[in-house]
C-alpha cells in the first residue's frame, strides 16, 4: 500500500468533518460580517457618537459570542442535506433497516449517560486546560430555549450522527473491525468539540453511540441516544436542584455513581444480553 492510497484513505474518513469546518467558518464569518455592517450603520445614530468607536469591536465580538448556537444552527441547517446526500449515496436511505424492538430504550441510555458521565468528567480539574468548556456552556446555555429544543436536541444531534456514525464510522470500518473504528471514530468526535472537558465526555458517549448504532443497525438508535443525552443536559440547565447537586461534592459523587449505576443495567439488560441471545 503506497503513501498515497493512505492519505487518500485518511482524507475520504475526515471528508465530512472538513465539510463541515467550512461550512461552520462560512457560517461564523457571514453572521460576524452582517453584526459588524449593523453595528456600523449605528455609529452617530440615536446619539451615538464616533468617538465611541473604541468599543465597536468589543461590542460586536460580545454579539457573535452570545449568539453562539444561532451560528451553530445556521451551520447544521445547511451541513444537515449534505451530510444526508453523502448518507444516502454511502449507506442507502435514512430508513429503519435495523430492529425496531427496544430501540427506544436508548432514549434513557443517553439521559442516563449524560448524567453520569458529565459528573464524572467535571469532578476532574481539567477544564480551562485545552479550550473553557464552562464559557462555551455558558454562551450556549444563554439562548433563547426554543433555539436550543431545535439546535441541541432535535437537528444537532441528527446532523452528527449522519456524520459521525453514519459517515466517519462506516468508512473507518471499511479499513479496520467495527470496535477500532468506534474508537477512531469517538476521538474524533471528541477533539471536535475543542476543549478537553467536552471531549472526554464526547469521547465517551461516541463509543456508546458506536455501539448501538452497530447493536441496531440502523443511525435512528445513535440519533435517539444522542437526542435523550442532550435533551436532559438542557433540562437540568434550568432545574434548580442540578446546581445545588453539582456544587457539593458529598451530594454530586452518590449522585453520579446512581445514575452510571442506572446506565450499566439498562446497558447490560437491554442491550449486551439481548445482543448475546442473538
Amino acid at each position: 500500500m503506497n503513501q498515497n492510497s493512505v492519505l487518500d484513505k485518511i482524507i475520504n474518513v475526515i471528508m465530512p468533518l472538513i465539510i463541515y469546518l467550512f461550512v461552520a467558518l462560512f457560517s461564523q464569518v457571514g453572521f460576524t460580517t452582517f453584526v459588524m455592517v449593523t453595528e456600523f450603520k449605528s455609529l452617530g445614530e440615536n446619539g451615538v457618537s464616533y468617538r465611541e468607536t473604541a468599543t465597536f469591536v468589543e461590542n460586536m465580538n460580545n454579539i457573535v459570542t452570545s449568539n453562539t448556537l444561532s451560528v451553530t444552527f445556521i451551520t447544521i441547517i445547511i451541513c444537515i442535506p449534505v451530510m444526508i446526500y453523502l448518507f444516502r449515496k454511502q449507506r442507502g436511505n435514512l430508513t429503519f433497516t435495523g430492529e425496531k424492538k427496544g430501540l427506544y430504550i436508548n432514549i434513557f441510555i443517553g439521559v442516563f449517560a449524560s448524567l453520569g458521565i458529565s459528573k464524572l468528567v467535571t469532578l476532574l480539574p481539567i477544564d480551562g486546560i485545552l479550550g473553557n468548556y464552562s464559557e462555551v456552556s455558558k454562551n450556549v446555555m444563554s439562548s433563547n430555549l426554543p433555539l436550543q429544543i431545535v439546535a441541541l436536541i432535535i437537528l444537532g444531534p441528527l446532523m452528527e450522527e449522519l456524520m459521525f456514525r453514519g459517515l466517519i464510522y462506516n468508512r473507518i470500518k471499511i479499513l479496520s473491525d467495527s470496535v477500532i473504528a468506534g474508537y477512531i471514530s469517538s476521538i474524533i468526535f471528541g477533539v471536535y468539540h475543542m476543549n478537553l472537558v467536552q471531549g472526554l465526555y464526547t469521547f465517551v458517549l461516541g463509543v456508546l453511540l458506536a455501539y448501538v448504532y452497530e447493536r441496531f443497525s440502523t443511525l435512528w438508535a445513535s440519533y435517539l441516544l444522542h437526542a435523550g443525552a442532550n435533551a436532559i443536559a438542557v433540562i437540568i440547565n434550568y432545574l434548580p436542584v442540578s446546581n445545588v447537586i453539582n456544587s457539593h461534592w458529598y451530594l454530586k459523587i452518590p449522585v453520579m455513581l446512581a445514575e452510571l449505576a442506572v446506565l450499566v443495567v439498562l446497558v447490560y439488560k437491554f442491550i449486551y444480553i439481548k445482543k448475546s441471545k442473538d
